[in-house]
């Protein structure tokens, strides 16, 4: 198996479901971007498409921190063998 594959087995599951997240997320983003396509957005979507993008960048900040603990956890029990 592939490291990339095998990293994504293993990682925790709250990572998976927000990677899950994040993809509906890109997915809603780049409608957006479609739909409106060279024409500015209507207050409502401009609205939407920054929420989106500020979600997508937080939750992204949250699945680094949550990999860097579970690897720092990893790592430790591997000290306690």
């Amino acid at each position: 198996m592939s490291e990339r594959k095998q990293s994504k087995a293993k990682e925790p599951r709250a990572i998976r479901q927000l990677r899950a997240r994040q993809r509906k997320r890109v997915a809603a983003i780049r409608k957006l971007s479609d739909r409106y396509a060279e024409q500015p957005f209507p207050k409502r979507k401009a609205e939407k498409w920054n929420r989106l993008n500020r979600e997508l960048d937080e939750t992204e900040e949250l699945i680094t921190d949550l990999r860097a603990r579970y690897e720092r956890t990893a790592r430790l029990d591997d000290v306690e063998e």
